[in-house]
Order: structure tokens, then C-alpha cells, then sequence
């Protein structure tokens, strides 16, 4: 059974985990055990039997939501697990009055920027070389009514 909840002491490991498995320069176990404290984090963590399989993490400041990453072990992508996340992020934007969402991803990472574009995000800017100073990022944001 999969389910959706926040991020706790106890999955803390899971999703740095699931970092480590996604990104090149993954965050820090201590960096997501630091955002337990910090007011302004918000994650949720996809857990399967226990087990992290994803996770979408931003920091709302100000009421403006900030999104830092989102990320499902490969052998769980194309599942809709990531859309799951991203509608909960949405939701709890919604639910908190946010006035938009916004998020950089990879100008090669079509699969996302589809995901990111069918749940109502739009291209608003890039970021030369923003990743490895190599890879532009596209900048998206999702406006809130």
C-alpha cells in the first residue's frame, strides 16, 4: 500500500536515500534532519510498506513555496508517484493560501516538465548553466488563484 505522509524523524534516513539514489549532488542526511526544526520546510514522503520510494520537499517564505526537490527511486518512476507528490504539494499550497509555487528543473528533463506543465506549472525563466555549470534550468511557476 502506498501512502503519503510527512517528513519525520523516523523517515528521515529514507529519503536521504532516496537523494543519494537520484542526484548527482545528493543533499545531506543532516541537511533533511536540519529542516525538521525549520518552520518553513515542508515534505511529504511516499512510503511503500514502510519504506521511502520519493519525496517532494519546499520551503514556503512568506507564502510563496519554494520547491527544492522532488525525487522516486527509478525503480518506481513512471507510476504517477511523482504526480502524487507534486498534487500534494499543490494541495498544501492551496490549503495554506500560498500565492504561487515555483521550482527549477532541467532543460533536458522532458519527462518532468511535462509532469510539472500538466499540473498548471509555466515556463517563466532560465537559469544559465545552473546545474554542474553546465545544464541551463528551466524556472517554473504555478500561480494560485
Amino acid at each position: 500500500m502506498i501512502s503519503v505522509a510527512s517528513l519525520t524523524p523516523q523517515n528521515v534516513e529514507g529519503v536521504a536515500a532516496v537523494e543519494r539514489a537520484c542526484f548527482s549532488t545528493p543533499w545531506s542526511r543532516e541537511s533533511f534532519q536540519k529542516d525538521l526544526t525549520n518552520e518553513n520546510a515542508v515534505y511529504f514522503c511516499l512510503e511503500e510498506a514502510g519504506k521511502v520510494i520519493g519525496y517532494v520537499g519546499m520551503w514556503n517564505i512568506l507564502g510563496e513555496g519554494n520547491i527544492n526537490n522532488i525525487a522516486v527511486l527509478p525503480d518506481y518512476r513512471r507510476k504517477g508517484y511523482g504526480r502524487l507528490l507534486l498534487e500534494r504539494l499543490i494541495a498544501y499550497g492551496e490549503e495554506h493560501k500560498l500565492s504561487f509555487l515555483t521550482l527549477e528543473v532541467r532543460a533536458s528533463n522532458e519527462g518532468a516538465i511535462r509532469l510539472y506543465s500538466s499540473c498548471g506549472f509555466r515556463e517563466v525563466g532560465r537559469r544559465k548553466k545552473y546545474y554542474d555549470r553546465q545544464e541551463d534550468a528551466i524556472l517554473m511557476t504555478r500561480v494560485f488563484e
